[in-house]
This record gives C-alpha cells, sequence and structure tokens, in this order.
C-alpha cells in the first residue's frame, strides 16, 4: 500500500513560514512590552514560581522583557534567514 502524506505545495510553505515567524515575532514583542511597563510584577511573576534565588530572580526577572523584546525584533527583522532572494521568503 502507498504512502501517502499530506503536505501543502512547494510554493506555500515558506509563506506559512513566514507568516508563523511574524506571528511568533509579534507575539515576543507584545509579552516583551507588557512586562517591560511594570518591571516589578515581571519580578514577581518570576519569583513565584520560586525555581531561583532572590538575586537571581530579580536579574531575570527584569531581564526578561529586554530579551523578549529583542526576540520579537530579530524574528519580525528576519534575522539568520540569509540574504532575501525573490525565489522563496524566510
Amino acid at each position: 500500500m502507498p504512502s501517502t502524506t499530506l503536505s501543502p505545495p512547494t510554493s506555500v510553505l515558506p509563506w506559512l513560514t513566514t507568516a508563523g515567524r511574524l506571528l511568533l515575532g509579534a507575539v515576543w514583542l507584545v509579552a516583551g512590552a507588557a512586562k517591560i511597563t511594570d518591571l516589578d510584577a515581571s519580578v514577581r511573576a518570576v519569583r513565584a514560581y520560586r525555581l531561583l534565588p532572590e538575586t537571581a530572580a530579580q536579574v531575570v526577572g527584569a531581564g526578561l522583557p529586554l530579551v523578549e523584546l529583542l526576540l520579537g525584533v530579530l524574528l519580525v527583522a528576519g534575522a539568520g534567514c540569509g540574504p532575501p532572494r525573490r525565489s522563496r521568503p524566510c
């Protein structure tokens, strides 16, 4: 019996991955922007997990919004996708 797999046409797949990358980047940007306006709440949220010592929880809680914003910018900008090509979006 031949194996059949359902997959999108090869011309659509690059556009789907680009849309996914942009959507994920937008999620990171919104999450980082929401947390950066209230760093105390971000620190409290990290502290509430009780996984890190107090000093580390403060550093992670304050740094997490910046990391999220950076990841969002890099994803939306397409960093790591290589040079732009007409034949295929990133």
